[in-house]
This record gives structure tokens, sequence and C-alpha cells, in this order.
């Protein structure tokens, strides 16, 4: 049977965790609506965003800074402080994000590599917004300009990622397996 007395039941629009039909912590839904939050304001360029395991981290390049992809991370506490993803290199200011079933992020960037580009893949790894980025390891065979990478990650958790070689006009793909590319 039902009951008129509320007192029982929580305000989940204040209760600072993303539950009932919230879209971000305490709004969206049923809340008050969430106010819009600015990574980067000036120079930013090609975004993606991934959600898993409680987490949204967001990547985009930064052309006021040597081309350098940046990243925030956003939990329960919101977001964090924008920084660089470690050890991409400059121009590397397109990123792709994809998840898998184990709550990792992972990312492929197009960075500059003296003359041309290199498609770069990192992972970030537990611990939320506390985690870390994978060192990246380069997955096409370096003679080429790859550009515009795209990620995918299978049921078994391996990433697929495909790229435009833009020096023949072709489109390349490399898939790792149990880490081995």
């Amino acid at each position: 049977t039902g009951s008129d007395d509320d007192d029982d039941c929580t305000d989940h629009c204040s209760d600072g965790i993303l539950n009932g039909d919230e879209t971000d912590v305490d709004c969206g839904g049923s809340c008050d609506a969430c106010a819009e939050v600015t990574l980067c304001s000036d120079g930013c360029v090609f975004p993606s965003v991934a959600a898993t395991a409680g987490v949204v981290i967001a990547v985009w390049g930064d052309e006021n800074d040597s081309g350098s992809l940046q990243y925030a991370c956003k939990d329960g506490a919101g977001w964090t402080t924008p920084q660089q993803v470690p050890d991409m290199g400059s121009n590397s200011d397109f990123g792709r994000l994809e998840t898998d079933g184990q709550g990792r992020v992972h990312l492929v960037v197009h960075a500059g590599m003296g003359d041309s580009r290199a498609a770069l893949y990192s992972v970030f790894d537990g611990g939320g917004c506390a985690g870390s980025w994978s060192t990246p390891v380069q997955v096409d065979d370096g003679t080429d300009n790859s550009c515009w990478p795209q990620i995918a990650v299978d049921d078994n958790d391996d990433p697929h990622i495909c790229w435009t070689d833009e020096d023949y006009y072709a489109v390349q793909c490399a898939s790792s397996a149990g880490g081995s590319w």
C-alpha cells in the first residue's frame, strides 16, 4: 500500500551521488539543470569523451600549447584540473576514447613525430580519477603519416585502431590481443 508520508524518502537531488534520473551528480533529470563546465576556453579542438566505472574522462587538443593533448576527469567530486596526457609529444591534438568491460579508458591519438604523425595508444587504468595513463605505444609502423585514428574495444577488452595514412590516402588498422600489437 502507498503512503503519503515522505519522511522516509531521501532527496536524491542533494545526496552527492549520481543516482535516480540525474544526468550528473545532483542535477539533471527531475533535479535542477546541470551547470555547463568550461574545461578549455581558447584554442581547444577535437574533444572526445568516455564514461565508465563512475568516472568521465574528456580529452582535447590545446592549440595554445604546441598542440598538446589535454585531459580532465570527473567523478562524484567534480572535474579535475585539466592537464596534459603524458608522453604524447607535440602536435598530439586529435585523440579518441573508448571504454572496456574492466572500467578502463583506452586512448588513441595522432602525434607529431618529426615531419610526420604517428598513431599512439595509451590506457587510463584504475582508481577512478586517481588513475594514470600507461606509457604510449606506437601502433603504426612509423613509415607513414598516420592521421585521424579511431578506436574500438571488443568483448575481450582488446583495442582495435584504424587511421588514415595521409601519404597514400589509405586506411590502415592494428589490433592488440592480450597487450601485444
